[in-house]
């Protein structure tokens, strides 16, 4: 490659401590992220699971009609 100095990789131009900084500020949102989605939105969704769950076990004929009308269906 000719250029000399010019045709260095912009990687090689970049000081060390800004690759680490972005590095860090991605894996702090990444992080932040999970912990959001892990924290809030999961037990949500495993709550109205569970409130499904116990619906269908204190109306067994409700939920054993509901689900012959979708077999039918």
């Amino acid at each position: 490659m000719e250029g000399g100095e010019e045709a260095r990789l912009w990687v090689a131009r970049v000081e060390l401590i800004d690759l680490l900084a972005w590095g860090a500020l991605a894996a702090l949102v990444a992080i932040t992220s999970y912990r959001a989605y892990e924290e809030y939105y999961l037990p949500r969704r495993r709550l109205q699971a569970l409130e499904a769950m116990k619906q269908n076990l204190d109306d067994p004929v409700e939920a054993s009609e509901t689900s012959q009308i979708t077999k039918n269906e």
